[in-house]
């Protein structure tokens, strides 16, 4: 059996177990954690302390994220929105009083957003949409914000835009269905920040793109940028590339072939917060042994897998 987790923060956990038997496989996704933003796939607002299987008929299933309010499942099929996929300033709302001192002020939020508002942008079960030309074999989610990676790395994004996080510009401030970045191609991995992304290619060059105003996107500025900038390193040696990335909410990882670890944004500890209040906006060096992999969490902590 193959166990394959996505983790982006901790308010949810899918886990996507693929089992193959008689050359088919079989998928089925558990989930765990706050359900008061909807995207458990449980068809309720209720929290789950363990992992519960998410009711779905799909042998197809691949691949999956959780972002803060919503969760996208990948099939063979098209793929599945779960929670509240283009939605931002509820889910900020909802997340402070939850996580403060009146969680059912965010309960109560959730539930009449959903009860007496638009149900078109809310799913409390996997809701599939097929029609999408392209193919696509990853995805990560932030808050509001879903990057797909498709089959011949190209990415595209769907969510909130209001700082350029969708790596295009628009009009509006929302995106509802995937939208290609055309500078980008050879893409291998992507990830997404609070309302900000990151994406490697296939030669090493790292992008960045959307809110930058605490130096999320490594390019020496604290500006937002709705198109992608490359993150500028110091002192590498010519041949160093990345080899991994991982973004938290406002801040980001990135391991490089040397086993050296360079972070920036905010939040990564108290000493950056303390001598630069809007964080890091160059890449620095925090670690410099022999790592093997990297996972940055919520806004605090970046976990190192070591080598032995």
């Amino acid at each position: 059996m193959m166990r394959r987790r996505l983790q982006q923060y901790p308010e949810t956990f899918l886990y996507a177990y693929a089992v193959k038997r008689f050359k088919s496989y079989r998928s089925t996704v558990y989930s765990r954690g706050a359900g008061v933003f909807g995207a458990l796939g449980t068809g309720n607002l209720r929290d789950q302390s363990i992992f519960r299987k998410i009711e779905l008929s799909d042998e197809n299933l691949f691949n999956c994220s959780a972002g803060l309010g919503h969760s996208i499942l990948l099939s063979k099929l098209g793929l599945y929105l779960i929670g509240r996929p283009y939605d931002f300033v509820s889910l900020m709302r909802i997340n402070h009083f939850y996580e403060g001192l009146f969680p059912f002020i965010g309960r109560f939020i959730s539930a009449t957003t959903y009860y007496f508002g638009d149900k078109s942008g809310i799913y409390l079960k996997p809701i599939l949409i097929e029609d999408f030309q392209k193919k696509f074999r990853d995805v990560s989610c932030g808050a509001g914000l879903t990057i797909l990676l498709g089959e011949t790395g190209e990415v595209f994004c769907f969510g909130q835009n209001r700082w350029g996080q969708c790596g295009v510009q628009t009009d509006g401030f929302h995106i509802y269905t995937p939208r290609k970045i055309p500078s980008l191609t050879g893409i291998s991995h992507v990830e997404a920040g609070l309302q900000h992304a990151l994406c490697l290619s296939q030669s090493g060059d790292l992008f960045a793109w959307g809110k930058g105003e605490r130096g999320q996107l490594g390019d020496g500025l604290f500006e937002n940028s709705p198109v992608p900038r490359k993150v500028l390193f110091n002192d590498l040696a010519p041949d160093v590339r990345p080899v991994s990335i991982s973004s938290g909410w406002n801040h980001n990882a990135c391991l490089m072939s040397d086993g050296s670890v360079y972070v920036w944004g905010k939040g990564w500890s108290t000493v950056e917060k303390s001598s630069n209040l809007r964080g890091i906006r160059r890449p620095v060096t925090r670690c410099s042994n022999t790592y093997q992999d990297i996972y940055s969490q919520h806004t605090l902590y970046v976990f190192i897998i070591c080598r032995y």
